[in-house]
């Protein structure tokens, strides 16, 4: 079952087992499939086959979220094998995982967690990625992942990405709603973060909607990308990006005619600008970034109680309030 070629510029869909009959009905409107790979890890290999017939008609890529590609405590070894026994199972064309951490201090957290954006969070990235290369034959993506809350560092959206993407050896999966959704909730220039990234490392891009919580514009995964959304995207092309364009929606699914509708929307030229990639100064130091995360659990377990490296309390209490309904879990003894 080798790995089929997903063209530049395709656009496809995120995988989900409730429309598995959709995707093969509605095939042809598919230029590939996104694969969540913790939908399958502990499920039963036998579960497995409904991949192989689908890499019949489509090519396929996959995403990771529950890797922890940024712990200070490295990745989880049996996690990672599970990854790497899937991906050789699957052959996708990439596979992509965030920038974000979700275990530390001996918990894992239901959600992404945010990584500072200074020096002690690529060492953590360049340690833990090179890890996972180590035993994957397909190429990597990392992600941005959405934060309403300010972090510690001094390097925006853009620099750090790029940066983190050089520490990881890898190419740049960019979250379009997820920067949008930042924009919003963090006060700052979209667009201008664009300018900032080396467009023809932009492999993949993700649209997705969301809604606007109490205070923040939420990433949901269960509306239409809006209008700025797809903005970006025209800006990505426009730097001479042709990456893949990836729709994810992961409930209160609209009919399938829908999805293509927006996937054709989606669709557009080839970029024919070149792409420019800035150049950062290197820098050294950093937070003591086990400590940092395990403040940051302590917080979203406990409650905030004081700042955590800067971060005020009420965005720690908003944000833990946000993963209330979700269990926080223990790891196993080591």
């Amino acid at each position: 079952m080798a790995a089929a070629e997903v063209k530049p510029g395709s656009a496809g869909f995120s995988y989900h087992r409730r429309l598995d009959a959709a995707i093969l009905v509605h095939r042809r409107d598919l230029g590939h499939v996104e694969i969540m790979a913790d939908h399958f890890l502990r499920a039963p290999r036998e579960s497995w086959a409904i991949l192989r017939r689908l890499k019949t008609f489509l090519p396929v890529t996959a995403h990771g979220i529950g890797l922890s590609l940024g712990s200070a405590e490295g990745l989880d070894p049996d996690y990672l094998e599970k990854v790497w026994d899937f991906l050789d199972f699957l052959k996708p064309a990439y596979f992509s995982e965030h920038l974000a951490f979700t275990r530390a201090g001996g918990k894992v957290l239901p959600h992404f967690a945010p990584l500072p954006r200074d020096a002690s969070a690529l060492r953590a990235l360049s340690r833990n990625a090179a890890l996972l290369r180590s035993g994957m034959a397909c190429p990597f993506l990392v992600e941005n992942p959405a934060f309403p809350i300010e972090v510690p560092g001094g390097w925006g959206e853009g620099e750090f990405l790029t940066r983190a993407a050089d520490a990881a050896g890898a190419d740049i999966l960019l979250d379009l709603h997820n920067l949008h959704a930042n924009a919003v909730n963090r006060g700052f220039d979209a667009f201008a973060e664009l300018e900032r990234l080396p467009a023809g490392r932009v492999r993949e891009v993700h649209l997705a909607g969301g809604y606007k919580g109490k205070r923040w514009l939420i990433d949901s995964h269960t509306r239409p990308a809006p209008d700025e959304v797809y903005a970006l995207l025209t800006r990505v092309r426009e730097l001479g990006a042709d990456p893949l364009v990836t729709l994810e929606w992961d409930d209160g699914f609209p009919a399938m005619e829908e999805i293509v509708a927006q996937l054709r929307r989606a669709r557009g030229p080839a970029a024919s600008v070149p792409a420019f990639a800035p150049a950062f100064a290197p820098v050294g130091g950093g937070l003591d970034l086990a400590d940092y995360q395990d403040r940051f659990v302590a917080a979203m377990q406990n409650g905030a109680v004081a700042p955590v490296a800067g971060i005020p309390v009420r965005d720690l209490s908003d944000y833990a309030a946000g993963l209330s309904r979700k269990a926080l879990k223990s790891l196993p003894a080591a």
